[in-house]
């Protein structure tokens, strides 16, 4: 009958070969950890690189060009303004040529209209009784990738690695009381916000030669929001472009000209 010993096949004292073995294990544990980290230390980390002093983020007044790709397939370009109190106010005015259309709400109330540039001009414009939630989930996206700001209803459940249009990213999912499938992709050598990802009802741009009677359809798609070429702004890491992109498609280009941190906004700049 074989006896059984104290020893290992190596000569080493088996108590020793345990702990090398969990040793090992630990040390995969933490590699693996280093690699991808948890959702809320991506997260949070996230915010950290924006702001690296730690300072808070209270509002923004954001202007520069926005190009958009519409859905007739017609392309335009215009000065755009957006204006940023967090959390309860936002606004943007597009300021085309023949009309100001602005879209957001202030706390319950809801602002957008759109008003003609010449006086003659009459313009109807109708929206659904659920607008104020849509301008509100918008509100909370730009938010996520402008600096990894999460409102009251949103909460980071896993991170995974993954490959967003070629890029390499920490891809954070998220829960949201008024976005579906959301996700922030993260660049993983510096932890800065790059990529929202939402699932939306879209209605995209016809192609070139493409000819539909009425309205083009709407489709359930992932819109990706790209926050890029990030630059100082008084301590705050901050994107000067900003591109909406679905089905393969840019929808639209915002290239920031100015970002005013911390502006003084009162309720005058949120009016209807």
């Amino acid at each position: 009958m074989r006896q059984s010993s104290n020893y290992s096949e190596f000569g080493w004292p088996k108590s020793t070969v345990q702990f090398c073995v969990l040793f090992a294990v630990g040390l995969l544990s933490v590699s693996a950890s280093l690699q991808t980290p948890t959702a809320s230390v991506a997260l949070a980390a996230a915010r950290k690189a924006v702001s690296p002093s730690g300072a808070p983020l209270v509002g923004l007044r954001i202007t520069g060009t926005l190009s958009v790709h519409r859905t007739d397939g017609s392309k335009d370009t215009y000065p755009v303004e957006v204006r940023i109190r967090i959390p309860s106010s936002y606004l943007r005015i597009d300021r085309e040529a023949e009309l100001v259309r602005q879209s957001g709400f202030n706390e319950e109330a809801l602002l957008n209209k759109i008003t003609p540039t010449r006086p003659s001009a009459q313009v109807v414009s109708q929206y659904p009784p659920d607008q104020i939630e849509t301008e509100r989930a918008r509100f909370r996206r730009l938010l996520l990738g402008l600096a990894a700001v999460s409102l009251a209803g949103s909460e980071v459940t896993a991170v995974e690695r993954a490959v967003v249009d070629g890029r390499a990213v920490d891809l954070l999912h998220m829960t949201d009381v008024r976005l579906k499938e959301l996700k922030l992709g993260v660049t993983p050598s510096d932890g800065m916000p790059l990529v929202v990802v939402a699932r939306q009802s879209v209605v995209l741009p016809l192609k070139p030669g493409e000819a539909i009677a009425g309205r083009p359809p709407a489709q359930t798609l992932d819109v990706y929001q790209w926050f890029e070429d990030r630059r100082e702004v008084f301590g705050h890491r901050l994107p000067f472009v900003i591109r909406t992109v679905a089905g393969g498609i840019e929808l639209e280009r915002l290239t920031v000209t100015t970002i005013d941190v911390n502006a003084a906004l009162g309720p005058h700049d949120f009016d209807k």
